[in-house]
């Protein structure tokens, strides 16, 4: 019997009618709940008067396992009561919620008013649907035209917009209980006086948290009079700013609003006869005293807005959030129709309809009464509908037990409200007899001590009830309960010096462009860490293999593969659980071309894929014989096959063979049923078999199950034909599904690469944290807001006036999103720090500037938290606020903690040994061999002699390397792609695969000439009157995307926050108030010398400024020195001046070179054009 600790105890024993467990991370919460089963079962407890919930299917089918190993252990000793609970364990319901919300409107459906064989529709259909829906619903609306709302929500919103609104409202309100209830009271809600609305007491905590902030900035202040040039007379300048400070904290109320509304700091009397430092000193000090006043003032501008304007603007809100409403409605009446008429339903269906039959009280008392004991488990991740389910079946007679981990809810994004979670854990009692118990598992079995000291340091300060929403008290420290080992490795923390580039591309395909070489640094320093570890010894004797190790990131899209690709040039085994698209892997791609071949015989790719497949497996020689039996220019390989099969020869009669085969499985597609035939297809062929021997066999293998599945899930819709089920995956396909059967399994001994999110329930020897660096919150995009406590907001549109504004109210609401993710982060870090076992290691790369700010000796403070950025600046303030760790490589006693800090990084290794060195010499020997006589024939290259017509790149090119002139014409495509002639490449970087085998990726050439279109394309004068530049740049994006100037993959690429940049910053809006602007200008100029030339460029911006013109080029080169970067493209600006000049009879006044990475202007000195 394992020795339970006397927390764990409690757990299983306690018989209390309603029980919350906080189990923290390791505390074998899923041990405890099997050991309450298995004592219930002793007491009495029948297994079929249980319901246990599980979060996942797999979770379910592990409880399962887990119990049944457990009794049957009970019931070798001929227990009876154990013998029966092993026999009914087959039956006894354990399931996700919607699994038994299945079993709930199967049992009565006639109270809902569907089939009882309803099924569950996959997400493509249900998309399609609801579009349908919605257009049914805008129809009929616009046609009645008897909804004064709904007719001025039409008037202000286009189409496309009101059906992402509608959509995004319809999500949310699914997981509420009454989600139309909820809609009209929030509504209804904006007509009470504006100081009784619920986010007024949101913009109150936000002030609040400006107001704390102030304190920092004093402390931050003080710290100045330690430097040595500290103006010690202004220290009584600062104990008076504290004073006035410290008179705001702890207000409250209409009491904040005054104060606020009245702070202001004194002037300072001047200091004359200082020294250059001092002035300097003195100048820190100012500003210190400024970020004070801003503070003030963003708290007076939330406290004390123009409450007039707000109360005008409410009531238009009011209306178009009726509008709103009132086509939400209608869509999901037309929407449930759509459904009902196809016999499906959607997860949300199936928990409405669910509260629905339990809303009836006799219902509602028939489910109380079948079960004796209800189990919960990750409780802390349901939404509010599916805790209403929970909570209607739990009665007097039956006991509720939870369990579960706030700390560990990391699926808001899914509609999980924590907030159920914290409510309980605040009103439920630790007294043994209370109705309503709680009992928290503090013990970890999982860590070592140095990571769980680790993980307590750092979110004793980040996890803040103010901020993000959890308070770390004494109880939620995590105790090891494996106990301290002297060999314990300390958590590592390494630190890269690199760019911020966090704020310099914004999108997700940009910013990972951007990432993209910080990334493999990163990778590069945890490849040397593998390196060191593998073959480690472990406490319990094992050795560390890759297998033990896994690689957490907050995202991966865009960014895993990176890292995939870096750790296999390390020459490290690594293994990315993508979403690469289903219909575009190896396996299924042939498959559908052998579907599709059956089906239709007139197919030439089909065919062409089929014949080179197992079985048949024929060479490409084959395939050119078939080809030569009959040829021209129209006709298909199809009836070349054909006449092939028409020979006498040993070839024809295979081919005949492999045509009859098709007609054999042919035939049996029409007689057989869809699904039997696609598994009889795969086995008879032998292609089954053989995708199983490949590397990843079983992967393979399960993507061909899965297809198989489709097809019976295909005919459970009512499918029946094999053309019907091609057009079906024909329709997925273009839907993007990225669903696919990957797996590993122990044996392969592989580094893995997973998110943060489905590392969750997971535990490994080795962990590492990388991309720590990656910023915190990312801008809300979509104009409807919402929240559970404070309701919907939109912006103030007026159509007449053509005004359309953010309100104060959404201001509120963002400020809550910002807490809300805040929080969801600070928890996905912990669930990241609690998954290792035994090495703990984060990589991140950050700037100077973020490192003075780890510097400051600033207590821990809710401020610090909030504005804190990243991850990483998390760790460093809790490793700052330690007693001696503010120096680097400092392992110590005293702390878990041992930084390191990569000023030199480890250099990309350059290839595998044997292999790299054998193929450079056979390069060598030929580059350094000459060819025998007459392989190739003599011919002189002049390289001299200008071509009648060139570029001014191609021109650059020849001065800096001495190069023969190319005439290739310079556009905006050429004048930015890489130069061919310019860094030689490593043997590493030479591709591991022919080109043609490599997946196509876009290039850094290819990103910066987009960036450059569309910065082409943007329209000045909306620009120039903008308020909001960033989201008239994305207006007009999308508009160009519409007209088909660019894909919806190259939009995603163009970075929003790079062109933005540009256009707020001095020297683009120095662009605007010019009258005379010239992008994308394209010039020939002719030059006289020996030799008439014709040169021919691209300018990318000029403007007219005084009569002069300025000149700007646009560079996305990274920039790692500015001089650098002037030298290289000073002689281009140069010839760009030169015809500027000659064509136009003005002169250029100033030329700049614009970095689009680090949005900085960089002023390029005139040189002459040579």
């Amino acid at each position: 019997m394992p020795n339970w600790t006397k927390q764990q105890e409690q757990a299983i024993r306690a018989r209390n009618h309603t029980i919350l467990v906080s189990a923290a991370a390791g505390s074998g919460k899923t041990a405890v709940l099997v050991e309450r089963i298995v004592s219930l079962v002793r007491e009495g407890a029948s297994m079929n008067r249980m319901l246990i919930v599980t979060f996942t299917k797999a979770a379910a089918a592990e409880m399962r396992q887990r119990l049944a190993k457990r009794i049957s252990r009970e019931a070798i000793s001929r227990d009876p009561a154990m013998v029966k609970a092993l026999d009914e364990l087959e039956t006894t319901q354990i399931s996700t919620i919607h699994a038994f919300c299945q079993r709930v409107i199967r049992s009565h459906f006639e109270q809902v008013g569907v089939d009882p064989l309803v099924r569950v529709c996959d997400e493509q259909q249900q998309k399609l649907l609801f579009e349908a829906a919605f257009t049914t619903a805008m129809d009929e609306l616009l046609d009645e035209r008897t909804d004064e709302n709904f007719l001025l929500l039409a008037d202000a919103w286009k189409q496309d917009k009101l059906l992402s609104l509608t959509a995004q409202l319809y999500d949310f309100l699914m997981a509420l209980p009454k989600p139309f209830a909820w809609l009209d009271e929030h509504v209804d809600q904006l007509s009470q006086p504006l100081m009784q609305q619920p986010w007024v007491e949101t913009l109150e905590n936000a002030a609040k948290l400006q107001v704390g902030a102030m304190d920092d900035a004093l402390i931050a202040i003080r710290s100045l009079f330690d430097m040595p040039n500290a103006v010690m007379d202004r220290m009584e300048a600062l104990n008076a700013d504290a004073q006035l400070v410290s008179a705001l904290q702890g207000l409250e109320g209409e009491a904040l609003r005054t104060a606020v509304a009245n702070f202001s700091l004194p002037r300072l009397s001047p200091k004359r006869g200082l020294s250059a430092e001092e002035k300097e000193w003195g100048k820190r000090f100012s500003d210190g005293r400024t970020a004070i006043k801003k503070r003030a003032e963003r708290a007076n501008e939330l406290l004390n807005p123009d409450f007039t304007q707000l109360e005008r603007e409410i009531p238009a809100i009011q209306a178009q959030l009726r509008g709103l409403a009132a086509l939400v409605k209608r869509t999901h009446q037309h929407f449930r129709e759509e459904k009902n008429l196809r016999n499906c339903m959607d997860f949300g269906d199936m928990e409405q309809y669910t509260l629905d039959i339990l809303e009836q009280p006799e219902v509602r008392a028939q489910m109380q009464g079948e079960f004796d004991h209800i189990f919960v488990d990750e409780c802390q991740d349901v939404s509010q509908v599916q805790d209403a389910i929970l909570q209607a079946i739990h009665g007097e007679q039956n006991c509720l037990f939870m369990v579960g981990d706030v700390k560990q809810s990391i699926y808001r994004f899914r509609k999980a409200d924590p907030t159920l979670f914290l409510g309980r854990m605040q009103t439920f009692s630790e007294d043994e007899g209370a109705r309503e118990r709680k009992i928290v598992l503090q013990q970890n079995f999982r860590s070592s001590f140095p990571v769980l000291d680790a993980t307590n340091r750092v979110f004793r300060q980040t996890m803040r009830p103010a901020v993000t929403e959890l308070t770390y008290a004494p109880e939620d420290e995590l105790i090891c309960g494996l106990g301290a080992r002297e060999d314990d490795p300390p958590v590592m923390v390494h630190l890269l010096r690199g760019p911020d580039i966090r704020d310099a591309l914004e999108g997700s395909a940009s910013e990972a462009a951007g990432h993209e070489e910080v990334l493999q640094t990163e990778a590069r320093v945890v490849a040397r860490r593998i390196k060191e570890l593998l073959g480690t010894t472990m406490p319990d004797g094992k050795t560390i293999s890759y297998r033990d190790m896994v690689i957490l990131l907050a995202q991966t899209t865009n960014l895993a593969q990176t890292v995939v690709d870096a750790l296999t040039e390390e020459g490290i085994p690594t293994f990315y659980d993508g979403a690469e698209s289903y219909f575009n892997l190896p396996e299924i791609m042939d498959m559908k071309a052998l579907l599709s071949l059956i089906d239709n015989a007139q197919q030439d790719f089909p065919l062409l894929t089929v014949l080179k497949m197992v079985p048949f497996s024929l060479t490409d020689e084959e395939l050119a014989q078939i080809r030569l039996m009959q040829t021209g220019q129209n006709v298909p390989f199809y009836q070349a096959f054909a006449k092939a099969c028409g020979g006498e020869d040993e070839f024809a009669q295979k081919c005949r063979k492999i045509s009859e085969k098709l007609e054999t499985w042919r035939f049996q597609a029409e007689v057989m049923r869809l699904s039997d035939f696609i598994w009889h297809l795969m086995t008879d062929s032998g292609y089954y078999a053989a995708v199983g021997a490949l590397p990843k066999g079983e992967v393979r293998q399960g993507n061909l199950r899965m297809l198989y599945e489709r097809a019976q899930g295909f005919e459970a819709e009512g499918g029946v034909t094999l053309a019907a089920f091609i057009t079906r995956m024909d329709e997925q396909e273009r839907g993007g599904d990225s669903i696919s059967a990957k797996m590993l399994t122990e044996n392969e001994d592989l580094v893995r690469v997973m998110t943060m999110h489905k590392s969750k329930g997971l535990e490994f020897p080795v962990v590492f944290l990388m991309n720590m660096e990656r910023r915190l919150l990312w801008t809300q995009t979509s104009e409807l807001m919402l929240h559970p406590k404070l309701g919907v907001a939109m912006p103030y549109i007026n159509r007449k006036l053509n005004i359309c504004r953010r309100t104060l109210m959404q201001e509120a609401f963002e400020e809550q999103r910002r807490l809300d993710e805040l929080a969801e982060r600070a928890r996905l870090l912990y669930v990241a720090m609690t998954r290792a076992k035994l090495h703990l290691e984060l990589v991140a790369t950050v700037t100077d500037l973020e490192r003075t700010k780890w510097d400051l000796d600033l207590p821990p403070s809710d401020s610090r938290v909030r504005e804190a950025g990243s991850m990483i600046t998390w760790v460093m303030q809790a490793i700052s606020t330690d007693a001696h760790t503010k120096s680097t490589n400092y392992p110590q006693a005293s702390t878990p903690w041992d930084c390191r800090d990569w000023d030199e990084l480890p250099q990309k290794t350059v290839d595998k040994v044997g292999e790299t060195e054998a193929d450079a010499s056979k390069v060598l020997s030929l580059l350094q061999t000459a060819p025998p006589e007459g392989v190739f024939p003599e011919k002189t290259v002049q390289t001299d002699i200008l071509p009648l017509k060139t570029s001014v790149s191609a021109l650059v090119k020849k001065q800096a390397n001495a190069l023969p002139l190319s005439d290739v014409e310079e556009d905006a495509e050429t004048k930015h792609a890489v130069d061919a002639n310019g860094t030689p490449l490593l043997l590493s970087e030479l591709p591991r695969r022919p080109a043609f085998m490599e997946e196509k990726r876009m290039t850094a050439a290819e990103r910066g000439t987009l960036t450059h279109r569309a910065m082409s394309l943007m329209p000045l004068d909306a620009l120039r009157v903008a308020d909001d530049i960033p989201t008239v740049i994305r207006e007009a994006l999308e508009a160009m995307q519409k007209r088909g100037l660019f894909t919806e993959e190259e939009l995603h690429i163009i970075s929003v926050g790079a062109i933005s940049g540009y256009f707020t910053s001095e020297i683009g809006r120095r662009m605007l108030q010019s009258g005379n602007v010239r992008r994308e200008w394209a010039f020939n100029l002719r030059l006289t010398g020996q030799q008439a030339l014709l040169l021919q460029g691209v300018i990318d911006c000029a403007f007219e400024e005084n009569g002069a013109w300025v000149l700007v080029d646009y560079k996305t080169d990274r920039v790692d020195d500015e001089q650098t970067l002037v030298n290289r493209y000073a002689e281009q600006l140069a010839w760009y001046a030169r015809a500027l000049t000659e064509i136009t009879g003005k002169p250029v006044k100033e030329r700049y070179l614009y970095a689009l990475r680090v949005g900085k202007a960089i002023a390029v000195p005139e040189i002459d054009a040579k």
